[in-house]
């Protein structure tokens, strides 16, 4: 596949996920294997997470903002469309309410991007996923 064709925001996407899970379940567990919901509190295996993002949508703005970002079970993050009001509390407690309210206004903001712009996104979440694998 020549370079031309990647889809470099999916590649983006899914080590900026991997990155996200990880990193909780580091967090939360101690561990690379399991980590807590952000939404209802469960441990669940790695594999068994996704990465949720407390602000709906998904818009280029903050796809990629790592604290918009926690690893979810599917129930929560699918099932439950993303739990919003209870993710939108752990953000605000975390960060204030001001920086959530932001946030907000950013994620209504159109941010186009170019695929070099992803490729960079892989390649720095890519080197942040592969740093925790060591720890």
């Amino acid at each position: 596949m020549s370079k031309r064709n990647v889809n470099w925001k999916k590649k983006a996407w899914d080590e900026f996920s991997r990155y996200i899970r990880l990193r909780d379940c580091l967090e939360t567990t101690g561990t690379h294997d399991h980590g807590i919901c952000i939404t209802c509190g469960g441990q669940f295996e790695y594999k068994k997470l996704q990465c949720g993002h407390a602000i709906p949508g998904r818009g280029n703005s903050i796809l990629l903002d790592d604290t918009l970002c926690a690893a979810q079970c599917i129930r929560c993050n699918i099932w439950l469309n993303g739990q919003h009001g209870i993710f939108a509390l752990r953000i605000i407690d975390k960060y204030g309410r001001e920086y959530y309210e932001q946030a907000l206004i950013k994620a209504r903001q159109p941010k186009p991007m170019k695929p070099f712009e992803w490729e960079a996104g892989y390649h720095k979440w890519k080197e942040k996923a592969d740093g925790l694998m060591t720890i």
